[in-house]
Parts: structure tokens; sequence; C-alpha cells
């Protein structure tokens, strides 16, 4: 028998090599029941007593490691050279999304007492155009964002699937340096000043190379595990069990 041949002939065999790892998953498999005990009921409908429910654990256990571990020696790393060749081919589809930076003025729509704060939003709305205050003043004063309220409602670059649908069509539909009229969304009531914008664009081998590297790791470990699987079925002596056939007519 070759090497490659005995070593998956290994994975197969009964045995523990791994009684830390067995006795975690034995644990794990207990504390899946709320109740008290009622694995050993469990246990019992699968006609297993204690001793051979933790031998049943024990071998899983053995040969989900067994398998991790030759999974881990098969699998190559993605190289460099494999991740630009994949960029190159997919560039569409590794982008980096149009992005806004903005800031906002926001009155939450969840206060039972303030039901509707339309009245509110409107005449903050009047005091920035009337030049009585700015946005960023504004929101450090009265905005209820706890997270941007304290940088003058700046809410940073995003892209439109960080933010809320309604929020996004509205901000994303403004001009740069245009200040929005107020608006509601689910959230809340909002005025959104927009600093800047940055275009959807391809993205860079360092931006994308760990996503890239990640996806060709699991489409090689999907295909290596399903290969693996394979193998191993064929060692194992597939028994013939003539006496499970009663009552079934033989084929004259």
């Amino acid at each position: 028998m070759s090497s490659h041949a005995l070593h998956l002939w290994a994975l197969t065999q009964p045995g523990n090599e791994h009684p830390t790892a067995a006795e975690d998953a034995l644990q794990t498999f207990i504390k899946q029941f709320e109740i008290p005990d009622s694995w050993r009921q469990r246990s019992k409908l699968q006609q297993m007593n204690e001793a051979q429910l933790q031998a049943w654990v024990e071998e899983e256990t053995r040969q989900r490691l067994a398998f991790d571990a030759e999974m881990s020696r098969r699998m190559a790393r993605v190289t460099p050279d494999e991740i630009k060749a994949w960029l190159r081919d997919h560039a569409t589809e590794v982008q980096i999304p149009e992005r806004l930076s903005a800031s906002h003025v926001f009155l939450s729509g969840h206060d039972k007492d303030k039901p509707d704060r339309t009245a509110e939003i409107t005449a903050y709305h009047r005091r920035i155009i009337a030049g009585e205050t700015t946005l960023s003043a504004l929101a450090g004063e009265v905005s209820e964002d706890g997270r941007s309220n304290k940088l003058g409602g700046s809410l940073g670059w995003f892209s439109r699937d960080r933010v809320p649908a309604n929020f996004a069509e509205k901000a994303f539909a403004q001009k740069v340096g245009e200040l929005s009229a107020p608006f509601r969304t689910e959230l809340g009531w909002h005025i959104v000043l927009v600093h800047a914008k940055r275009p959807a664009r391809p993205a860079t081998l360092e931006e994308a190379q760990a996503e890239v590297a990640a996806h060709l790791t699991s489409v090689r470990r999907s295909a290596e595990s399903a290969k693996l699987k394979e193998e191993i079925l064929k060692l194992i002596p597939v028994e013939k069990h003539l006496d499970r056939l009663t009552g079934v007519a033989p084929e004259n």
C-alpha cells in the first residue's frame, strides 16, 4: 500500500487519539439539552447507553479531527499570483461602491411623547438657512444620533448598503455642498449636508486581496473536501446484507 493510501486508510480506522477533544465534544452534546439528564433519554431512544454514547462521540471526534488534519495537509496556500490572476479575470466583480461623506441632524422617530417632529426639524432647517447656526453646531446641540452628534453630525464616508435604503435614496441624490430639505425615514427625521462624493471603481489589489484569498481558499477547500470524501469511501468495504431483503421477490 502506498504512503498516500496508507494515510487515507488510517482515517477510517477506529480508535480515540484525542481524549480531550472527545470529552469537549461530549460536553457540548450534553449542553444542547435544556433539561438536565434529558440527553440520557435521547440516548435510550437511539438504543445507546451512556458508554455507547461516549464511544460514538469519541469516534465522531476522531474522524472529524483526522479529516481536518488531512485537509490541512492537502490545502495549499493561495498565492499572490493566483489572486492577481483572479482579479484580472473578475475585475467587475470586485468593486468599491459609490460613497458619500456627509453630516446630518437627526431627531428620533421612536419617542412616544413626540410622534410627529416635523415642526421641530423644520424649525432647525430654517435656522441653518437663515445663517443663525450651522449644521455642525446644531448637530452638537440637538441631534439624537449618539455617534455623530459629538462629531458635528459627521457620518464619515459610507456606501448605500451601510445606511437605510430611504436615507441613501435622499442622500445620494443630493449635490455636493447641498443642504437637504428635512425628510423622514423609518428611523426619524433628518437634515443632511453632503461634503464629497467618490464614484464606484474597481478595487485595487491591496483592497481586495484578503477577500479574494478567502474566496479562493473556500472554493479550493470545497473541492478538496469532496475529493477526500470520495477517496475515503473507496477504501471502506461495502457489505451486502442479503438477509435484510426478506419479502423482496428475486429476479427470474
